[in-house]
């Protein structure tokens, strides 16, 4: 798989990666993955491998999309992947709007302190389905546990960073469906 394009780019490290797998668990394939801030799209290809039926894609940097288009011919899967060019906190609700996502995830870059914008910017569109909604974002910048129509979870936190997810308020843990009693 090609790596990053170049140095505005930052992938997903292999080991937070793999724990974001492991939290997962089964839930990773109940539905389509929506990867935003792509970059390498490290996740969404991740989440194809564990039998995702598609992932959308949305990058900013030309250069980081033809990657990753690149990168789902190597795999042989152009055919669950779809690589949108624009900016993710906009193509970002308006995806979420036309489409019933399992899984959104957002790693924007941290220099810029977009994780709580893209965030509420989610929790205010008119989401298709119940999304878990999954943010990295620098351990120093401090999210809403709980928004309009989402509430956060769980917080794991690796290094520099944390990973946070955020559910539809009133659904079970991962899955979309309503808990019992």
């Amino acid at each position: 798989m090609k790596g990053s394009p170049g140095p505005s780019t930052r992938p997903l490290i292999s080991r937070a990666r793999k724990s974001l797998f492991d939290i997962l668990g089964q839930a990773c394939p109940e539905g389509p993955w929506l990867d935003l801030f792509a970059g390498t799209g490290s996740v969404g290809l991740e989440a194809l491998s564990r039998g995702a039926p598609r992932c959308d894609f949305v990058e900013l940097d030309p250069r980081a999309a033809r990657v990753i288009q690149e990168n789902l011919e190597r795999v042989d899967a152009s055919d669950r992947g779809r690589v949108r060019i624009g900016d993710a906190l906009e193509l970002g609700p308006a995806l979420c709007e036309a489409n019933a996502y399992g899984t959104v995830f957002a790693g924007p870059p941290f220099g810029k302190r977009l994780a709580g914008d893209c965030l509420r910017r989610l929790d205010a569109a008119p989401v298709e389905g119940a999304p878990l909604l999954i943010v990295q974002y620098p351990k120093d910048e401090e999210l809403p546990a709980r928004l309009d129509r989402f509430e956060r979870v769980d917080e794991r936190s690796y290094g520099e960073f944390s990973l946070g997810f955020w559910k539809p308020i009133g659904r079970d843990r991962f899955s979309g469906r309503v808990p019992p009693g």
